[in-house]
């Protein structure tokens, strides 16, 4: 029997200079985690992408949710990961040993969009009330964010 695909599940962060500092934890939220059956504490196996070698890295409880802990600095380090980097994880499923495997995209912050001279958004907003012994009122406007 033919093994089933596992769905490419991801999840990705603009890295803040708290994500790469010695010790850091990396938390991929809860929806990352859970379409990817992720409820325990476990090592994972984070590999660059166009690279070959792998790094263990723990998945451990950190208060009440999971976070990716040790060996995510010594990754982040030999992967050149920088602050303002986007950093996308994408979850390939288990090996024969049942170990998660990971594979992590950089996109170097100098690559991504510029937010600087974006034009703002405008925004429709509406908002309706009534007071006692009153007519309706409701408001419309337009307003940038």
């Amino acid at each position: 029997m033919a093994p089933v695909a596992q769905p490419k599940l991801k999840f990705a962060k603009i890295l803040v200079r708290a994500d790469l500092l010695p010790g850091a934890w990396l938390n991929p939220g809860q929806n990352f985690l859970e379409s990817c059956g992720l409820d325990t504490t476990q090592d994972c196996s984070f590999r660059l992408k166009g690279r070959r070698r792998s790094f263990a890295v723990g998945l451990e409880r950190r208060g009440n949710t999971l976070q990716f802990s040790h060996g995510w600095n010594v990754f982040a380090r030999e992967s050149c990961l920088k602050k303002g980097d986007k950093c996308s994880l994408r979850f390939l499923g288990r090996d024969s040993q049942g170990v998660v495997k990971i594979l992590v995209k950089r996109t170097p912050k100098h690559m991504l969009p510029s937010t600087e001279n974006a034009a703002p958004v405008v925004v429709l907003r509406e908002g309706a009330w009534k007071e006692a012994g009153k007519e309706a009122t409701s408001v419309r406007y337009l307003t940038t964010v």
